[in-house]
């Protein structure tokens, strides 16, 4: 803002040039005889307005008189902070200068727009000008970020600055170092153990690697610029005892800083006998054996699903180890045992797992867990059928059971044998017992057993039913002709049947007159008869009884009519 005074007696009029050209604007003029004050606010200040001259004319009515040449001080900041790098851990530095009369009383940094906390240290190279200088220690990610200045000049010039901003531009503080430090790693004895280490690729820092503090190189791969980042590995191959240790890695940025990671720990820690999956006969107990590694004892779990089985009636758990506190050892084996008191269909679908878990001294702790195994069922899946055989006939009889047992038939106590045996791969066993010409003695409870190494595993019993004919005709011989005979053959009632008769060969009809048969149902049995009246000479010979059931049929023996006529006295 520029102000002009002119005096006379009567109120001029103003206007205002730069190099002589007219720049009037809005101006505020006030007459109080004999002077006349005018204020001139002068906007868009620019670099070159320091060197222009900038005055006032006064307007009497047409005589004019016209002021001294007055100039603008720009106030600004001359030098911005730089473009910085700075490594995590170490610390880096931004300054900026402020040129102008008066000089600023102090400076404010921001990091993207937000207010830092660092304090700065200000000195002053001339009398219009101030430098601020802000040092950032320790640095870590969040320091990252575009870093202005601005300078504070005192309250009662805020007015002048109408035009612009005093703040820096930006410069960009740029920390760097590891991006992917080692971490511990856990392996098993003789396995490889690999460990990764990245850091920020610009400017490109050289990677080195330790083991308890000394410098290693062998197992260290060449470093390997990999977008913005450069990356190292370090690989230990068939992991031994004196493989035990901590391991770092250094980034060192030239002229800048190194960036040392902490220390990531090799360690054993595994599961060296997981468990595996175990045959076992169903209706019978069996054991899960797992056994871990590690430096030092580990916490074993059994799991059933995902959920820890704990000691019950079904589940009984041993844990111990070879832990001795007067002994240093490298390794200590921890063991755990599962025993199923009874091992059934159900149990044998579940996942079980075994689960290691190691805590450190510090409280941190790592868990491994072995692949799910199930137990292999042993067992008769498919059971013989209750079954109906007709006297003399031959019946049949299955079962199947998993894997390739012995399988033998058993009936209260008496065995068949081993039956028929068809084996299908190694993954069922399919076994048929045929009973030829079938009796009552044959009738009752009958089994298969499945005969494995861990024990016998029994079907269900199926009851066997004999039907046929319980009571057969039986052989006639008549004094004479003309009299009558008659034939009984009684069979099972059930299941439904049917009988017929038999003269040799030739089935009797119900329509012979000569011949009844009739029928009659008791609880159990069904008695049949063949009666024959006024016998002749033609119905000598051969009879027999037929039953049929929808499992097959019996025939009787013959049983014979015939005539023995006393002898005749002379």
């Amino acid at each position: 803002m520029f102000q002009c005074t002119a005096t006379g007696d009567i109120q001029p009029s103003f206007k205002w040039t730069r190099n002589g050209k007219d720049i009037s604007g809005e101006s505020k003029d006030v007459f109080e005889s004999p002077l006349t004050t005018t204020n001139f606010t002068y906007s868009g200040v620019v670099e070159d307005d320091t060197t222009a001259e900038f005055k006032c004319t006064a307007d009497f009515e047409g005589q004019t008189h016209t002021s001294q040449p007055a100039s603008v001080t720009v106030l600004k900041v001359t030098t911005p902070p730089k473009d910085v790098y700075g490594v995590v851990g170490g610390a880096a530095s931004l300054s900026c200068v402020s040129a102008g009369d008066p000089a600023p009383s102090g400076f404010t940094w921001q990091r993207d727009g937000v207010e830092v906390e660092e304090e700065d240290t200000v000195t002053s190279p001339s009398a219009s000008s101030a430098q601020s200088k802000i040092t950032i220690s320790d640095l870590a990610r969040k320091d990252h970020g575009d870093y202005t200045c601005v300078p504070d000049y005192p309250a009662d010039l805020d007015s002048l600055f109408t035009g612009g901003t005093t703040s820096s531009s930006p410069g960009k503080l740029s920390v760097i170092g590891l991006t992917e430090p080692p971490v511990q790693t856990i392996v098993k004895v003789g396995d490889k153990a690999v460990f990764t280490c990245k850091a920020n690729a610009v400017p490109v820092p050289t990677l080195s690697w330790f083991k308890s503090g000394s410098t290693i190189t062998s197992g260290v791969s060449s470093p390997k610029t990999v977008g913005d980042e450069v990356v190292s590995f370090l690989t230990i191959n068939n992991v031994g005892d004196s493989d035990v240790a901590p391991y770092s890695c250094k980034a060192d940025y030239p002229s800048l800083g190194s960036h040392l990671s902490e220390d990531a720990y090799l360690r054993f820690r595994g599961i060296e006998e997981p468990p595996v999956v175990t045959p076992a006969v169903i209706g019978k107990s069996n054991k899960l054996n797992c056994t871990a590694r590690g430096e030092s004892e580990a916490e074993l779990k059994w799991l059933s699903n995902g959920t820890e089985i704990t000691a019950s009636d079904q589940y009984s758990i041993f844990t111990a180890s070879n832990f001795d506190a007067d002994k240093k050892q490298d390794l200590i084996d921890t063991r755990t045992i599962l025993t199923v008191s009874t091992v059934s269909l159900e149990v044998s679908y579940l996942k079980i797992t075994c689960s290691a878990t190691w805590t450190s001294a510090n409280g941190q702790s790592s868990e491994v867990v072995s692949d799910p195994i199930s137990f292999d069922p042993l067992y008769v899946y498919k059971s013989p059928k209750n079954t109906i055989a007709v006297r003399y006939t031959m019946v049949e009889l299955s079962c199947s059971a998993t894997r390739t047992p012995l399988i033998r038939w058993d009936r209260s106590g008496r065995t068949y044998g081993v039956g028929i045996i068809e084996i299908d791969g190694d993954e069922r066993t399919h076994s048929t017992l045929r009973i030829g010409n079938v009796t009552q003695a044959d009738q009752g409870k009958i089994w298969c057993v499945a005969e494995y190494d861990g024990g016998m595993h029994d079907s269900n019993k199926a009851e066997l039913t004999v039907v046929g004919i319980t009571s057969e005709p039986r052989t006639a011989t008549l004094s004479r002709r003309g009299l009558s005979v008659e034939f009984t053959c009684i069979v099972d009632r059930y299941p439904a049947n049917t009988v017929s008769w038999y003269k040799g060969e030739d089935k009797i009809q119900n329509y012979d007159n000569r011949k009844d048969m009739t029928k009659e149902e008791r609880d159990f049995v069904v008695e049949y008869k063949l009666a024959i009246s006024s016998v002749t000479e033609e119905d000598i010979g051969p009879y027999h009884c037929k039953v049929e059931y929808p499992q097959g049929e019996q025939i009787s023996q013959p049983a014979y009519l015939q005539i023995q006529e006393p002898a005749r006295s002379r």
